[in-house]
């Protein structure tokens, strides 16, 4: 049994790319054919074949995703004239319509750009049924509120919507007032966003000018004839360009303030806190999408402590906050106290940075919910990782190695009763050479995975790394087993993904290879005992069916393995897409060019993988966990 043999496209993918493309050509020709007084209209009815006012919601919205993208990349080629921000417009047009939910634009790169506000006015025209947007910029730059803010009150039925590196703190109070069905925001890399966005974005102020009610209250006592009605005034922000508008309206003159708080001065102290007294009241009202909003990503934004304190009080249902990584400073300033009002967050994902005993202490109280937490360098006892029931997923950076931090994260994988559960799990240690001084060079403790293995029994991806080191680092082995293809493991069943660095022992690659029938992808980064008969035996022919899920078999560093490896393993794993690193293994040139050409004559569904697929692989992106 082979890898599959390279297919044509289906028809349908065919003929999507083949639209798409004459689309776009034909609105690069457009901007130069087409006279400056001609009006969209005139464009549009140009451009618009028969067949595609036929077109349903679902296949429009796929058409300008792969057009605007094939623009995109045709304005950035040397060479090409394209008028990136007229021919969006064009597009725009010329496809969307008032039936399409889902819709990705790239902005112009430059502020203030002619095209901008036509763009933004044709989606605010044909967006009322928009359920996902996404406005993106090359540039860090902001956008205009009043554009912003005449798209959002059209498509009022949003539930996704991604400003990433574009959004301000005008524009999260422009989206908590017109979102109220908002369920994911995602405003990453956006550096003006402060925490003031984020109060705009949960609470709406109100301020009720108390002096004005008591004036009017008391000078019109004796006339029975007039209804007095008591108006809070709201404070908003104006965005409109018109010469007459200030902003913010209603505050009486700084002269009347002012002889107002005189007045107050005068008064005794004891008679300080009746309502007569009180100037200005100022309430928050929180607004609507903080009842509807799920996750909202604040990565590499300008929030601080105070935001973040803001965000999980106020959003009732916060399940995520994308890769911001909470600092310990925060943690430890939760209340944890029972007979105070103690916090308590809905969070399920997390990510922190430099977590301490007091920190953690507080994590496991507050966040009592968390599934999955990512932690760089961890600073607290793992056994405190048990007070977790509901933990899925773990992930530990940088994590400082030794013997005794090796051995304690290995007990609690032993002895937790919540390991069990655990679906996925990457650990990286950092192995630095000041504490390798104390160890001979020729014997470094190997690290047995089998420890693992043994109490996961839901697991479905594992990553181990050693990094920081110019020596030699700790060898992964499989120490208990007496037959590699005998050796029984409820995790074998459902893992999917695995990545061994840096030495991997041969028991390794046998046990996993020779009992995952779920396997997906293999990597693994310097073999240095793995030679072509140890391949063979791990990968008996008569068994290749139960590895037929294999996608990617990668070993970075494999100085034994040579030409006579890759047959064997083309016939081991018939689903195969991609493999390597030849580069780093005992092939020559005229090895390389022999593989080549197998597969170019069989033309077999295979990519040669480099040596930057073990530094930037999206192969743990693509399985869902």
């Amino acid at each position: 049994m082979m890898v599959r043999h390279k297919q044509p496209a289906s028809l349908y993918a065919t003929t999507h790319r083949w639209v798409s493309r004459f689309i776009g050509d034909r609105l690069v020709s457009s901007g130069y054919d087409t006279p400056a007084q001609q009006t969209l209209s005139t464009v549009r009815i140009k451009l618009r074949p028969f067949f595609i006012e036929q077109l349903p919601a679902s296949l429009r919205a796929t058409l300008l995703e792969e057009t605007a993208a094939f623009l995109l990349q045709k304005s950035s080629a040397v060479g090409v004239d394209c008028d990136y921000g007229k021919s969006v417009l064009h597009l725009l047009y010329l496809l969307l319509s008032a039936d399409v939910k889902k819709l990705k634009v790239t902005l112009c790169c430059y502020y203030g750009c002619r095209d901008l506000e036509s763009v933004l006015r044709c989606i605010k025209k044909n967006g009322v049924s928009l359920e996902y947007l996404e406005l993106a910029r090359s540039s860090l730059l902001r956008m205009d509120p009043l554009q912003f803010r005449n798209v959002l009150t059209s498509a009022s039925r949003l539930t996704n919507l991604v400003v990433r590196n574009i959004c301000s703190d005008a524009m999260l109070k422009l989206i908590g007032a017109h979102c109220a069905t908002l369920q994911i925001l995602i405003i990453a890399n956006s550096k003006q966003v402060t925490d003031i966005g984020v109060e705009s974005l949960c609470c709406r102020k109100t301020i009720l000018d108390r002096g004005e009610e008591d004036k009017l209250q008391n000078g019109d006592k004796q006339e029975d004839t007039v209804k007095l009605v008591q108006h809070p005034l709201v404070v908003h922000e104006d965005f409109s360009r018109s010469a007459d508008s200030l902003g913010c309206v209603g505050f009486s003159s700084w002269k009347a303030f002012r002889d107002r708080f005189q007045t107050c001065l005068k008064t005794p102290s004891g008679g300080l806190g009746t309502n007569s007294e009180v100037l200005v009241e100022v309430k928050q009202i929180l607004q609507p999408i903080c009842s509807s909003l799920r996750s909202v990503d604040i990565t590499d934004t300008s929030i601080t402590n105070v935001g973040l304190q803001l965000l999980c009080r106020k959003i009732q249902n916060l399940s995520s906050l994308g890769e911001y990584s909470i600092s310990d400073s925060f943690l430890r300033s939760l209340c944890v106290v029972s007979s105070l009002q103690m916090d308590k967050f809905p969070l399920l994902s997390l990510h922190a940075r430099k977590v301490s005993f007091t920190g953690m202490y507080n994590l496991v109280h507050v966040f009592s919910n968390i599934r999955s937490l990512t932690c760089w360098e961890p600073m607290f006892d793992i056994w405190d990782l048990s007070y977790l029931p509901h933990l899925r997923q773990l992930t530990l950076i940088r994590v400082r190695y030794s013997e005794p931090i090796l051995n304690s994260i290995i007990h609690y994988f032993e002895n937790c009763k919540g390991a069990k559960h655990l679906e996925k799990i990457c650990l990286e240690f950092i192995v630095q050479d000041q504490d390798m001084q104390d160890v001979p060079v020729l014997y470094i403790p190997e690290v047995d995975v089998s420890k693992i293995f043994h109490r996961c029994e839901s697991l479905k991806i594992f990553t181990i790394e050693f990094k920081d080191s110019l020596q030699a680092t700790p060898s992964l082995g499989y120490s208990s087993y007496n037959n590699p293809r005998n050796v029984i493991r409820a995790c074998f069943q459902s893992l999917s993904h695995v990545q061994f660095g840096q030495m991997v022992q041969n028991s390794v690659v046998s046990v996993i290879l020779g009992n995952c029938p779920n396997l997906v992808n293999f990597h693994a980064n310097h073999c240095p005992d793995l030679g072509d008969s140890d391949l063979t035996e791990a990968l008996p022919l008569e068994r290749a069916s139960t590895r037929g899920k294999l996608r990617c078999f990668y070993i970075y560093e494999a100085p034994l393995l040579t030409e006579n490896s890759f047959f064997t393993i083309l016939e081991a794993f018939p689903n195969l897409s991609q493999f390597g690193n030849l580069s780093r293994w005992a092939v020559n040139c005229d090895g390389i060019q022999q593989i080549v050409r197998s597969i170019r004559s069989n033309n077999l569904e295979v990519e040669i993988l480099c040596g930057s697929h073990w530094f930037q692989s999206s192969c743990e992106k693509e399985l869902s966990c």
